[in-house]
């Protein structure tokens, strides 16, 4: 393993090389790109933006309780290991802890290519497994709550954003969260063990004006950071001090970029 991340900083360093400017998806990743290559050259914060056709004007209201209270929602690729291991503690532990308290309490496991390991999980109580949906929309229309136990890796999360956006609160594992610049407790809940996860969901779901004050900061949150209008005005800052520091592609031969 080592050898391959070392691998793949020599390319990130040799990359880094050969630009004017670099975007990344989060001041973590910035952060640890300056490590590795230094500040030679200039790095940007440009987050994942959510696109157009999923922002509503106005919060949308949580689903009823029809098709179960509460419905936990987890979206992901189904055959990448860490969202295994993520939908398998989910349906094998979480769920059935919030089930003793809220008996009535649901899974959603949502994604492409799903492994046999999920696919078995369908048939624990309470858990529902919808393989390659074409459409991601429908599925947070029925959720309550979004819920992110990832314990390795992370992605760009961009599931989070999603949820976020469509005022779905969010329950998560700190490393899950981690570079979206969310409160705990304000924006999001952030929860390591099993029995913390659980706890987290129960807690929330017993405390509807708790429930509705996070999920409404966390609306407003992702829009200002994530929006067309704060992907714009990253960009548009980027493009303007690369032009103001003269970093032109005509000019990075002079410093030893771009050959």
């Amino acid at each position: 393993r080592w050898r391959a991340e070392g691998r793949i900083e020599r390319e990130e360093r040799r990359a880094l090389l050969l630009v004017d400017r670099a975007w990344v998806c989060s001041g973590v990743d910035r952060a640890r790109l300056q490590r590795i290559a230094g500040t030679a050259t200039p790095i940007d914060v440009v987050m994942n933006g959510i696109p157009r056709g999923m922002v509503p004007t106005a919060i949308p209201d949580l689903p009823g309780r029809a098709d179960g209270w509460p419905v936990l929602l987890f979206v992901g690729h189904l055959g990448y290991p860490p969202n295994v291991a993520a939908g398998a503690r989910l349906a094998g532990h979480i769920l059935p802890e919030v089930r003793k308290v809220l008996p009535g309490a649901r899974l959603i496991l949502a994604g492409r290519y799903p492994k046999p390991r999920i696919r078995e999980l369908a048939g624990l109580p309470g858990v529902e497994v919808v393989e390659n949906p074409p459409d991601v929309a429908p599925l947070l229309a029925r959720a309550h709550v979004s819920v992110v136990p990832l314990a390795t890796a992370g992605g760009t999360r961009i599931k989070i954003i999603e949820a976020m956006a469509a005022g779905i609160p969010v329950v998560a594992t700190p490393l899950a969260a981690e570079g979206l610049g969310l409160v705990d407790g304000t924006d999001i809940l952030l929860a390591g063990s099993d029995e913390a996860f659980a706890r987290a969901v129960i807690d929330l779901c017993s405390n509807p004006s708790r429930m509705e004050v996070l999920r409404r900061h966390a609306w407003e949150s992702v829009l200002g950071s994530c929006g067309a209008s704060a992907i714009a005005g990253a960009v548009r800052r980027g493009m303007d001090l690369a032009i103001e520091e003269g970093q032109a592609p005509d000019d990075r031969s002079a410093d030893g970029r771009g050959s």
